[in-house]
């Protein structure tokens, strides 16, 4: 029971990481919108549940601090927070590796801009479980097809640098 609770309170958590991520883009304009949806799309591309994480039950949330320059390429990486789980954080390193970050919009400013992008790997015990998560908008039927098991990143900007 305890187990099912915390599940719930992480797919909360990561739920809410998602919608707050949007409302920070509330105010901004279309281009930055556009931009954090290619870079989700970019993310979602190589982001994969390791099939050694599955089979040792591993679940957990990695936090990045990520700086990219005007074409998109990462300059500057940290993870901010891993997870207790080795396999989850080398595939955490493995998405910020391959991910391939759209340029930054014509009309910004900035030389750089940096942004928060939190990876979270949970799985579903059972099939409600799953369904509950898939109205969450946390799992998609791809990922089942693909055995991922539920994933989801959020991105927030925190700066942009106009060095």
């Amino acid at each position: 029971m305890v187990k099912a609770t915390r599940k719930q309170i992480f797919a909360t958590a990561a739920l809410l990481g998602a919608c707050l991520s949007t409302s920070a883009f509330a105010d901004a304009d279309n281009n930055l919108k556009s931009w954090a949806k290619g870079a989700g799309e970019s993310i979602d591309n190589v982001m994969k549940y390791p099939q050694f994480a599955l089979r040792a039950g591993d679940e957990g949330s990695a936090r990045y601090r990520i700086t990219v320059d005007r074409e998109g390429n990462v300059v500057k990486s940290k993870r901010t927070r891993g997870t207790s789980s080795r396999f989850l954080n080398s595939a955490s390193r493995s998405v910020v590796r391959k991910a391939d970050f759209p340029a930054l919009p014509e009309g910004y400013e900035g030389k750089t801009m940096t942004f928060a992008l939190q990876l979270n790997y949970q799985i579903a015990d059972n099939y409600f479980e799953y369904r509950n998560l898939k109205r969450q908008g946390i799992v998609t039927g791809s990922d089942v097809a693909q055995n991922r098991g539920p994933l989801s990143a959020s991105i927030q900007i925190l700066s942009a640098d106009a060095e």
